[in-house]
């Protein structure tokens, strides 16, 4: 069945990880009917989440420039060393959020796709992971280009929710935001403070003013099991696709139809390429792309 080639997909993905970054993604989930899709959504937090194996061009804001060297000089030193990492191909991960193995609701990442990274230099005890630290780096990832927002001191709980780093992502890079901008409002005034705000962002759409325009969250709403809504939605219409496809090669005028020259005795397998799910007839080696989104 095609759904088990694309669960095997998914293990091999999570054993690939496994292997180059010492992150067990399998950890918390429980080994149900439900297990794959789950490990399927914690490699969508990953690939959203995480800097590795990739070198990206870096961009500094105007802001970060004019106050980079007024952050005491082992914060300085520190963020060299991540900048090296995100530019060489390196491994950011042990400076990411502790949490970048689950599926835990990060409110500004939700909001803004605004990522962080600790600027501390020493692992924590029987971790992969670096200890935290009092001063962040605040990135946003577009494309080939890691855009750097602002070093700042770490947040309190609902000032995660603060949009004065969209801000300066909105004064330096304003294209970044523009598919998620709403043309016909333009007057966002919340009634509601931080806190609620804070807990709203959580299980509903908020909109936000950037710059004086309305913007849709990125990923806002989250799902019983933790998850962006947005990741279980394509979960789901991903699983749906499959299984359609799958019911659709019991066809013989179907099958032609895709573009296969075979009518029967096809053997049909699912396989990963180029990020990207492929539809192959084995006995004749033709391949099919399925229209699919890159998925890893």
């Amino acid at each position: 069945m095609l759904i088990d080639d694309f669960n095997q997909i998914i293990e091999d993905k999570v054993d690939e990880i496994q292997l180059n970054v010492k992150l067990d993604l399998r950890k918390d989930i429980n080994r149900d009917r439900y297990y794959h899709r789950d490990l399927f959504l914690k490699l969508m937090n990953f690939k959203y989440r995480t800097l590795y194996g990739k070198s990206y061009y870096v961009v500094c804001s105007k802001e970060l420039k004019g106050k980079l060297s007024k952050n005491p000089n082992e914060y300085v030193r520190n963020f060299h060393t991540v900048l090296e990492i995100i530019s060489s191909k390196g491994n950011l991960i042990p400076y990411q959020s502790r949490h970048i193995d689950s599926t835990s609701f990060d409110t500004l990442f939700n909001n803004y796709v605004i990522n962080h990274a600790h600027l501390s230099s020493k692992l924590k005890n029987n971790s992969n992971f670096m200890e935290g630290s009092d001063y962040l780096l605040f990135f946003i990832t577009y494309g080939d280009t890691v855009f750097l927002i602002d070093i700042d001191r770490h947040p309190e709980s609902d000032e995660w929710i603060d949009k004065k780093y969209a801000e300066i992502v909105y004064n330096n890079w304003s294209f970044i935001y523009e598919s998620r901008r709403l043309r016909s409002i333009t007057d966002v005034n919340p009634k509601h403070n931080r806190e609620d705000e804070y807990l709203l962002s959580k299980s509903v759409i908020l909109l936000k003013s950037i710059g004086g325009n309305a913007y849709l969250p990125f990923f806002s709403g989250i799902s019983t099991n933790g998850v962006p809504t947005q990741y279980v939605m394509f979960s789901d219409y991903l699983m749906k696709r499959i299984y359609k496809i799958e019911k659709e090669l019991t066809n013989e005028d179907h099958i032609k139809k895709l573009g296969f020259s075979c009518s029967r005795n096809c053997e049909f397998r699912l396989k990963l390429k180029n990020n990207k799910l492929y539809l192959f007839e084995q006995t004749r080696n033709e391949c099919l792309d399925l229209g699919l989104p890159e998925i890893f």
